[in-house]
């Protein structure tokens, strides 16, 4: 349950107005988007690293993996160069809340 709470407060920091509605799902399907950045955008900033570390940490394994298949069908049907163009604006974010 703890880890789940700082999961929870990782992902906050990213849309502190949503924070009451995140779910395990959200959690997860947001460190495997910052795993696909980290892959195949070159690499995350310091902040983003961190959460992405974070999260990764208490994630269930069976729920993280298939996260993982679902980020890459998502990257696979934009392109790598629109979808790490489209996520820059929340890695941005990511590193603005977080300070």
């Amino acid at each position: 349950m703890r880890k789940l709470l700082v999961l929870a407060f990782a992902v906050a920091l990213v849309v502190p107005a949503q924070a009451k509605d995140i779910t395990a799902e959200d959690v997860t399907s947001f460190a495997a988007a910052l795993v696909g950045y980290e892959a195949k955008c070159g690499g995350l900033p310091p902040r983003s690293h961190e959460l992405m570390v974070i999260m990764t940490t208490g994630l269930n394994p069976t729920d993280a993996v298939a996260a993982a298949i679902n980020q890459s069908a998502v990257i696979e049907r934009w392109g790598v160069t629109k979808w790490c163009a489209g996520m820059k604006d929340i890695i941005d974010m990511t590193e603005r809340n977080g300070r």
